[in-house]
């Protein structure tokens, strides 16, 4: 009996000195090492990761990550000890959820947060000393896509972004950008605000918007509209400011990035009926299965001609191309696999 107390005692007094070993590492807790272990951890100051949603207004809760099979899993986070500046900024971010890495306290029932330390596509943020709203700025280097822009419109209220799409002026001084030139995109649309642009620049738009433009614009987001501070690019420009081809493999993968730009690209064409062009990128079989549509409508008789004798079984081109919905409007074949595009009065003789 004696020996068995002795062993109990032994056993217990083990486990304590490897609670404490284990409470004492409270640097990057995994998501699940915190749950298995969250009793170890009461009262502990723990750094920890996860996705971040406020589906209530005041109730804050920390997901493993936004994957919908970790959302069975939550910790409550009590967000009172933050400065009213970052509790402002995590309402408006959390909406829709965000990654964020947070300093907090373990209680009995969540974490009590004491510092955001960084967030998902967010600049490092040190929110209880020398707090700056400016810390809680968006990067504006990184181009918004469209339909992110309008599913997180609130987010980016008095942020700086860039963004692209296609711009129509409707009612003189009314202009709108949409996603595309497509008709089923002008369904939703954003409105823009032109009166910080210089004079030359509400010219130029007034003088091009009136059938629609393609254009790239830094703006400031306001509660009912974009503030447009500086038209970037616009479809008659260069976009591919090194003049260097488009890698295929980019292009197939961001294609609504490309949206609206004109670029060059490299791949294998072929004409498989008639007035059916593709681009591959390359005359593999293996690489076949991702292809660009071509609409070659805008080219030149004589290209066209070329592209129809020359196509069939496929041939190496480098396009020059304004990106849509669908594919590539070709402007012009730059040049080939070593051969040049006979001009017209070659293809006479």
């Amino acid at each position: 009996m004696k020996k068995k107390l002795v062993f109990i005692f032994f056993i217990m007094f083990y486990m304590c000195f490897v609670n404490v070993g284990f409470a004492q590492n409270i640097e990057n807790i995994s998501y699940d090492d915190f749950l298995l272990d969250k009793d170890l951890l009461k009262g502990k100051t723990i750094t920890i990761k996860g996705f971040c949603r406020n589906p209530h207004d005041v109730k804050y809760y920390l997901y493993k990550s936004d994957e919908f099979e970790d959302r069975s899993r939550v910790i409550n986070l009590n967000i009172s000890e933050l400065s009213k500046e970052t509790k402002e900024w995590l309402s408006k971010e959390s909406k829709n959820g965000l990654v964020i890495t947070l300093k907090a306290i373990v209680e009995d029932y969540g974490l009590k947060v004491l510092e955001i330390q960084e967030a998902s596509n967010y600049e490092q943020v040190n929110t209880n000393i020398n707090t700056n709203t400016n810390q809680l700025q968006k990067k504006t280097t990184r181009l918004i896509y469209y339909d992110d822009f309008l599913l997180d419109k609130d987010s980016y209220i008095g942020k700086i972004i860039t963004i692209n799409g296609f711009c129509r002026n409707n009612i003189n001084d009314k202009y709108f950008l949409f996603k595309s030139d497509q008709i089923e995109d002008r369904s939703k649309a954003i409105r823009l605000s032109t009166t910080k642009l210089s004079r030359n620049s509400r010219k130029w738009l007034l003088e091009n918007c009136k059938k629609g433009v393609f254009i790239t614009i830094k703006a400031v987001v306001g509660k009912h509209d974009l503030i447009v501070l500086k038209i970037k690019e616009a479809n008659d420009e260069q976009i591919n400011k090194n003049d260097e081809c488009v890698n295929y493999d980019d292009f197939i993968i961001d294609k609504d990035s490309y949206i609206g730009k004109k670029i060059k690209i490299k791949g294998f064409c072929r004409n498989l009926y008639d007035d059916k062009y593709y681009l591959y990128k390359s005359d593999f079989f293996a690489d076949r299965l991702n292809s660009i549509s071509l609409s070659i409508s805008d080219l030149p008789r004589e290209e066209r001609k070329w592209l129809l004798q020359n196509c069939k079984k496929g041939h190496f081109i480098i396009v020059k191309a304004i990106v849509e919905k669908y594919g590539l409007k070709v402007l012009k074949i730059e040049k080939d696999s070593g051969d040049n595009i006979p001009s017209k009065e070659e293809q006479a003789n």
